[in-house]
């Protein structure tokens, strides 16, 4: 059975919706009147719900298990239109592991991520805006080893913690490493990217007694499969709780024709063959497509080899993306657009797929969120679930462990923020959304979107008017890091 929460638009004053959107305070109650948005692109007078969480059906389900083991998989460059359970896309690859996790658990509808991977990373890993943690871009230099991570928070309370896969925060070992972030172990790309999924740089870390002991090597086998069999290797050496970052490479490029044996999209060129758009056999978007399959059916066997260990049912299983499907590889359908992919601030750059499931750990199952979810928000829900303890100052998650619980939700997100700056790169976007209106600044340009009726966000509304605008214009004033003089400088 699926339930789907409701997900109106929702417009309050700017102190009250400033403290929802950085998750710094409450709601307060009885506050000035809000603002909707109907389907008519109408402005009339409503009031906030007390609550915007899924009401499961029958008895709500048991608490969640305390310190259960933690698998969080972050796949890269795969939107919403390409797993196969979100159904947004007729051309999604199909991922019947992913599907089968989210049947099975809970699959949230709405969740941004930022438009590109290190900027989302440093998010999902710390619990903050990129404006707070600094990484604003993947041009800039590193995450801060001030930054306290959940690694770092989650390995205080007792767990044993690793890393198989996409790191991307910096190389400086000592400093900006996996190593230094909390990660008893890493193996992976260190410096993010691969240049060949069948012949990359594989760094290796292992911390003991506070040394850290590092190695290269060039690896020839498939990087899904060998992130995959190291996870498996190291998990079946732990006795107690562990927590596993499982970072993969794939969907991004170079695009490559995977092992026949993972995926079955019919590709014409043999398995490592370099797939492009004009000198190629396979077109990358299909090669793309079949690595998404490869990735899912990889992810499927560590999910049965988890079963078969006995270790599933006391396993949270967190998959999550780190932004929208590249531009080079959308499918253009009407709704996702090739030049709204990822580095966007449009949905196909910035809505991921987020998916829980945790049999035994008292996760709901075939339950459909429609609120407002920020990537970010992952943090404080492993943090909780943990028993970990964060101590920045400033955390901008919120945990969504009642939402897993199936209890009552008295402060759902009203609002979601993105961003992306470079003054290298001359980038100057964000974003703001409330559920159906939402305001984009796009280096110097302003534009205003009703979701609701225009999903695939062609129809500018500064253009061609209609009261969402007003709500837009709301919502420019609510960038959270104006009220912390926090923004960098406009471009």
């Amino acid at each position: 059975m699926t339930i789907t929460a409701s997900n109106p638009l929702h417009l309050v004053t700017l102190g009250s919706a400033l403290c929802l959107l950085v998750g710094a305070c409450d709601p307060e109650p009885g506050g000035a009147a809000l603002v909707e948005l109907d389907d008519d692109d109408a402005v009339v007078g409503g009031a906030a719900p007390s609550s915007l969480a899924a009401e499961p059906s029958g008895s709500a389900t048991e608490s969640l298990t305390q310190t259960p083991n933690i698998l969080f998989v972050v796949v890269d460059d795969i939107g919403v239109d390409n797993i196969s359970a979100y159904d947004e896309h007729q051309d999604s690859a199909d991922t019947p592991s992913i599907d089968s996790l989210a049947a099975d658990g809970v699959l949230f509808r709405n969740t941004w991520a930022n438009p590109m991977c290190s900027p989302s990373r440093a998010s999902l890993y710390t619990g903050r805006h990129a404006f707070r943690h600094g990484l604003l871009h993947p041009a800039g230099s590193h995450l801060s080893q001030s930054e306290e991570t959940i690694a770092e928070i989650l390995q205080t309370a007792g767990y044993a913690t690793a890393m198989f896969g996409k790191w991307h925060l910096g190389t400086n070992t000592g400093h900006t490493t996996p190593a230094d972030q909390g990660y008893d172990y890493f193996s992976g790309a260190l410096s993010g990217n691969i240049d060949d999924y069948f012949g990359w740089t594989k760094t290796t870390q292992e911390v003991v007694g506070g040394v850290t002991y590092e190695s290269t090597t060039t690896e020839t086998s498939y990087a899904t499969s060998v992130n995959v069999a190291e996870a498996e290797s190291w998990i079946s050496q732990q006795s107690g709780p562990w927590m596993v970052t499982l970072a993969f490479n794939a969907g991004h490029s170079p695009f490559h024709v995977p092992p026949s044996s993972l995926q079955d999209y019919g590709l014409v060129g043999s398995e490592g063959d370099e797939c492009d758009d004009g000198s190629g056999v396979d077109a990358i978007e299909d090669c793309y497509r079949a690595a998404v399959e490869a990735m899912d059916t990889e992810l499927g066997n560590l999910v049965t080899w988890l079963d078969t260990e006995g270790e599933l049912d006391d396993t949270l299983i967190v998959f999550i993306g780190d932004n929208g499907t590249s531009g080079q590889v959308i499918i253009d359908d009407g709704v996702f657009s090739t030049t709204h992919g990822k580095t966007t601030v449009y949905e196909g750059g910035v809505n991921v797929p987020f998916i829980v499931y945790g049999p035994g750990v008292g996760v709901q199952q075939g339950v459909e969120i429609g609120d407002l979810v920020q990537g970010l928000d992952v943090f404080s829900t492993m943090v909780e679930v943990g028993g970990g303890t964060a101590t920045a100052s400033t955390i901008d998650s919120q945990s969504l462990v009642d939402y897993l619980e199936g209890n009552s939700v008295s402060a759902a997100r009203s609002f979601l923020y993105t961003e992306l700056y470079s003054t290298g790169q001359s980038v100057d976007r964000w974003a703001l959304t409330n559920g159906t209106a939402k305001y984009l600044y796009i280096e110097g340009s302003e534009e205003c979107y009703n979701l609701n009726l225009d999903p695939g966000e062609s129809n500018e509304k500064y253009a061609s008017g209609g009261p969402v605008t007003n709500v837009c214009n709301q919502l420019s004033a609510q960038r959270p890091c104006e009220d912390t003089d926090e923004c960098p400088a406009q471009l």
